[in-house]
């Protein structure tokens, strides 16, 4: 766990202390109201929808970050810190002596200090560099103790709380963390050409050479396909040995595997349900909220219905009478012809009889 990576996107110097992440994550992504969402529905679109569309990834971001902020802090394991070579001692020894600096570089004041303590290294007998030297072996020694000591201290809780950091991390684009080593986790063993390999590499220089010939003194590289192309001409009978020292550390392993897992069950789970749960308060912090709409009773007036009176339609009796009207014309006509001559008649039959009267009254006054 470097400290480069503490410092890079955590607010304190230690992974298992706050893990509040800094403003710089947020300045990363754009908000949806200053960039149009590429992620606009076709409802929006064609304007059926008037509610503003989600910008998904923004969201994702938004909950990760929030994820990050709100994590519990588990027991401060702060790393040793990695110490510096030969000449970063010499220079923190002599850093005061180019202090001062002329007034005309004062500008460049780092860089001209820089420039004089090269020249001093340079000039430096080995024997005084020796110093130096055993300095940062010393410091080196050190540090593997201490580094040692700290990958014993954590917990299976921390690894998990890493690796699943790590995950968050890479989805914002940010440096992850080099996970360091579970050394509580038992080691698988090798495979039997590997132990073959092992073994041969433990011959003496005279004996490999009768093995692999050329191969003995040239690169690893080409040592290890050389003793591969023995391997696999060996027979069966050659690689038992190995095969059976496989298989009896695979069943080893696989027992101490399963009790390391069984122990160490109930601490991971706390940490995937601690993380199961920030996300699911991270989300219903930043998604949108969902507008209640209040369910309102609706008043249904009792219409009384009334029975339509269908009007028959009348154009086909129309169309129908017009049709015996036109057919029976010419009778017509004929009854019309009877009716005058029968009024004729009758107006004769009218005039005699008015006539006749009149004609005894003549009769009278003759006589």
């Amino acid at each position: 766990m470097s400290s480069r990576f503490l410092s890079g996107g955590f607010t304190k110097s230690s992974v298992f202390s706050s893990y509040s992440y800094t403003s710089s994550i947020t300045s990363s992504y754009t908000r949806y109201d200053t960039v149009r969402s590429p992620f606009l529905s076709c409802r929006h679109l064609a304007g059926l929808s008037t509610s503003k569309p989600v910008n998904k990834v923004a969201l994702k971001r938004k909950v990760t970050q929030n994820i990050l902020k709100n994590m519990p802090a588990l027991p401060q394991i702060v790393p040793p810190v990695k110490p510096g070579n030969s000449y970063s001692f010499f220079v923190k020894s002599n850093a005061e002596t180019f202090k001062d600096c002329p007034p005309e570089l004062s500008a460049k004041k780092v860089v001209w200090a820089s420039k004089k303590i090269a020249e001093m290294w340079h000039n430096t007998s080995p024997s005084a560099k020796k110093l130096y030297f055993d300095k940062a072996s010393v410091a080196l020694e050190k540090y593997k103790k201490d580094y040692a000591e700290y990958l014993k201290k954590l917990t299976p809780a921390h690894h998990t709380l890493i690796r699943k950091i790590n995950v968050m991390r890479k989805a914002l684009g940010k440096k992850v963390q080099k996970p360091p080593v579970n050394v509580h986790l038992p080691k698988r063993p090798t495979s039997a050409m590997f132990c073959f390999m092992r073994d041969a590499g433990a011959l003496p220089h005279s004996k490999l050479a009768d093995l692999i010939g050329e191969n003995a003194t040239s690169t690893l590289v080409k040592r290890t396909s050389a003793l591969s192309k023995v391997w696999n001409g060996m027979s069966s009978g050659d690689r038992e040995k190995y095969t059976d020292e496989y298989k009896r550390a695979y069943e080893q392993w696989f027992k101490e595997n399963a009790k390391y897992l069984a122990n160490t069950k109930e601490s991971t789970q706390t940490i995937t349900d601690m993380m199961a749960a920030l996300t699911k308060n991270a989300r219903a912090q930043v998604m949108p909220k969902k507008k209640l709409v209040k369910k309102v009773k609706k008043i249904v007036k009792k219409v009384v219905k009334r029975k339509l009176v269908v009007k028959k339609s009348t154009k086909k009796l129309v169309a129908k009478r017009t049709v015996k009207k036109s057919a029976k014309k010419p009778a017509a006509k004929k009854t019309t012809a009877k009716k005058t001559a029968a009024k004729k008649t009758v107006k004769k039959t009218v005039k005699k009889s008015a006539k006749k009267p009149a004609a005894k009254k003549v009769a009278k006054r003759k006589a």
